[in-house]
């Protein structure tokens, strides 16, 4: 069931046409945290919206827009963060922005970081206690 809800932000009585906001929604986010394995591994990571009008989707590291792959179809905007070499200055919590022509916005955010000895066991412990069908 779909939770967005259409506005009326238009109507033109001339033509009989009527406009509908629908507010920017996330398809696909990121985990709320990324574990890069070890330094120089490439990483991706990517998130997708929907709206009427289309959002635009910005990835920002620390209120810094980030150079980012953008795919955009005629009902959604996919924005894909690239690092090419993960390195220590790259771990930090990255924003991701969906924004509508009217400033309607939403955001989500992920934390990037190298993976710790503690973070692997925590990883290798939840897939051993995950059932397997």
């Amino acid at each position: 069931m779909s939770t967005e809800r259409p506005v009326l932000i238009q109507e033109t009585k001339m033509a009989n046409n009527v406009t509908f906001l629908v507010l920017p929604v996330f398809l696909s986010r990121p985990s709320p945290s990324v574990s890069v394995p070890s330094i120089r591994e490439s990483l991706r990571v990517s998130c997708s919206a929907k709206g009427s009008p289309l959002p635009t989707v910005t990835w920002y590291k620390n209120d810094v827009n980030m150079s980012v792959i953008n795919k955009v179809t005629a009902d959604e905007f996919t924005s894909e963060l690239v690092i090419g070499e993960f390195l220590p200055a790259d771990q930090a919590t990255y924003r991701c922005v969906a924004r509508n022509v009217y400033n309607d916005t939403v955001e989500t955010s992920t934390r990037i970081c190298k993976s710790t000895l503690l973070t692997l066991l925590m990883k290798i412990t939840a897939r051993a206690n995950s059932p397997r069908w």
